[in-house]
């Protein structure tokens, strides 16, 4: 029996494959768990000083990685789990202020680095290692 769309309607404004007016920007993080085992990152604050306008893409380096890694947006509930050793570009559903969650087993010396994109990138992985 099909499910009713309106029990899975969630309204949820997302702003990607579009080219920001500001031009392509991104920003750069990186997440050590080495002793814990999760991040929230949430870009109010460089959203509403002009910093970057939204977050599309997530540019996802897991070259140090020891274990997978999974990025949780806090609105839509898109997961993306990322394999160690493998670099890409991931399409983001992020609704604006970008607020999202990452979280891996910790392990020491295991680190993701992640730049993330206000420019639409088609999705691509890759071994990077």
């Amino acid at each position: 029996m099909p499910i009713p769309l309106d029990a899975q309607y969630v309204d949820v404004p997302i702003f990607n494959q579009l080219v920001p007016g500001e031009g392509p920007k991104c920003i750069r993080a990186v997440l050590d768990f080495s002793d814990q085992d999760g991040f929230s990152l949430d870009l109010t604050n460089e959203q509403e000083s002009g910093i970057i306008k939204a977050i599309q893409t997530l540019y996802i380096d897991a070259t140090d990685l020891l274990n997978p890694v999974t990025f949780t947006a806090d609105r839509s509930q898109q997961r993306i789990t990322v394999l160690p050793g493998t670099q890409g570009y991931y399409p983001f559903l992020l609704s604006n202020p970008p607020q999202f969650s990452v979280s891996s087993q910790a392990e020491l010396n295991s680190k993701v680095i992640i730049h993330m994109l206000n420019v639409p990138m088609p999705a691509q992985s890759w071994a990077s290692v």
